[in-house]
């Protein structure tokens, strides 16, 4: 939902949860999944490491 624009202003002002621009709402999804896939990715990293080392093996 949108809030009134401004006086003087002929676009309206975006709300936190929903960006003006769908380019922009993209973009910050593709960010999202960027920082959970390195995260997930530092996991598996660490998990395969341990498992390399002796350790027990990873859960599937």
């Amino acid at each position: 939902m949108h809030r009134p624009a401004p006086a003087g202003n002929t676009r309206p002002v975006a709300t936190v949860s929903e960006p003006a621009d769908p380019l922009t709402a993209f973009g910050s999804r593709l960010v999202d999944v960027r920082l959970r896939l390195r995260e997930e990715l530092a996991r598996l990293r660490q998990e395969l490491d341990s498992f390399l080392s002796g350790g027990a093996r990873p859960a599937t």
